[in-house]
């Protein structure tokens, strides 16, 4: 009996021995570190569109293009356009204003004149010769990059005269700026005038005289430095006794303008050659017509514009009727000039 009870306290010890022994995770240790970055700020870039560059016409005129236009002034109604593509490294998200500036320095920060609109394009930057640092020429990236028009209007002279650098502008949300580096430069709202030196001075007449004026000049007397060039014209009108004096040329009280002829030169220019000119080089006046500038007519029609500074001299003559009796000085000989 003794015997069986100890085989089997044995048998339950080996039972044991063969479970799995515990034994304890392996050592470790751990660690962390962060990184330093900032990310650069990326000022954005302006590049300019030259085929897209329009000057046009006021609305009154028409709003068409000025191309006629040769120099560098402007006035109030008259517009500027341009298509800009703006590129920004920290995302197109980051351009916060868009705009046209104006200001008597070149560089960002002028005063701000007019907000350009996004637009549709979507043609890559290199299209126009654009760059970057490296001198690659930049491709489109809808996610860095947006066009943009922008229409300037000249604004009255009361808040927008005298000599300015016209640009497009951008700004991102950091406030940094960059501007288009091709910057216009104008003479807003310049004054313009006419300075007539002399008087139409015939002396005495007798009735079926011909007769010669002392030459008068006029000046193109716009603001010195605006570069303002005038088309200019000539009209008139009759010319009446100012008294009552029982006046007659030949047949009323009145000198017709048609008894009137005038000779102009400017350098190598003159009324010679105008399509009515007579064998003296002179030729008619037309009736000025309802302030309509479509009846004047081209003083020389070879060479119509006056310059800033520049003079054109001017000689009447005058075929006095028979009968003629009187003083006919109410009346008068018009000169005009329209900015080209």
């Amino acid at each position: 009996m003794t015997k069986k009870l100890f085989s089997g306290l044995v048998a339950v010890l080996l039972v044991l021995s063969l479970l799995p022994v515990s034994l304890a995770s392996t050592p470790q240790v751990g660690g962390a570190v962060g990184i330093n970055l900032n990310t650069g700020q990326f000022a954005p870039r302006v590049y300019m569109d030259p085929a897209t560059r329009i000057f046009r016409h006021n609305a009154a005129d028409g709003g068409t293009e000025l191309v006629e236009r040769t120099q560098n002034y402007a006035f109030e109604g008259e517009q500027l356009s341009w298509d800009v593509v703006v590129w920004d490294k920290n995302g197109r998200e980051q351009i916060s204003n868009v705009h046209v500036t104006i200001g008597t320095t070149q560089g960002v920060g002028n005063q701000e004149e007019v907000e350009c609109v996004q637009n549709a394009r979507v043609d890559a930057p290199s299209t126009i010769g654009a760059r970057d640092d490296e001198g690659n020429a930049l491709a489109w990236n809808a996610n860095t990059m947006l066009w943009y028009t922008c229409i300037f209007t000249v604004e009255p002279q009361a808040s927008m005269y005298g000599e300015y650098f016209v640009v497009g502008e951008a700004t991102d949300k950091t406030g940094l700026m960059g501007t288009f580096d091709e910057n216009s430069y104008w003479f807003f709202n310049p004054n313009i005038a006419l300075n007539i030196i002399g008087t139409i001075d015939f002396g005495t007449l007798m009735p079926g005289q011909r007769g010669y004026s002392d030459t008068i000049v006029v000046t193109n007397a716009a603001d010195a430095g605006s570069a303002v060039m005038l088309n200019m014209s000539i009209s008139g009108s009759d010319f009446y006794d100012p008294v009552s004096s029982g006046a007659r040329c030949p047949t009323s009280n009145v000198l017709l303008l048609t008894t009137f002829a005038y000779y102009a030169t400017q350098g190598a220019y003159s009324s010679s050659t105008n399509a009515g000119a007579d064998v003296e080089g002179y030729d008619t006046i037309p009736y000025e017509v309802n302030n309509d500038p479509s009846f004047r007519a081209r003083i020389i029609d070879a060479n119509p514009v006056l310059n800033e500074g520049g003079d054109l001299a001017i000689t009447f003559r005058l075929d006095l009727p028979t009968p003629c009796i009187g003083d006919y000085s109410t009346g008068n000989i018009y000169f005009w000039g329209r900015a080209v």
